[in-house]
């Protein structure tokens, strides 16, 4: 998004609808693609958002791969080669 299409704080949170607010905190949206989609750069907005709307933030999925889990898989599996190893 260009400077000359940035929405003001109405604009953000009108974009900030309750189904958008909801959808991300059960995890079926993410900040990322609320900011690519709606056009929100707050994030602080839909933290207050959020708040008023009695909800938390979602919880992220402790068996979802993730590059730093890869790499301290990776690092582990290393260590633990070289300690056999020896």
């Amino acid at each position: 998004m260009t400077d000359e299409h940035v929405l003001t704080n109405d604009q953000q949170r009108n974009a900030l609808t309750d189904d958008v607010v909801r959808a991300y905190a059960n995890g079926e949206i993410a900040w990322s693609q609320i900011r690519a989609r709606h056009g929100v750069t707050s994030f602080s907005l839909l933290l207050r958002r959020l708040g008023e709307s009695g909800l938390r933030l979602p919880r992220a999925d402790p068996n979802r791969p993730t590059q730093a889990r890869t790499w301290l898989r990776e690092a582990l599996a290393k260590a633990h080669a070289q300690v056999a190893a020896e």
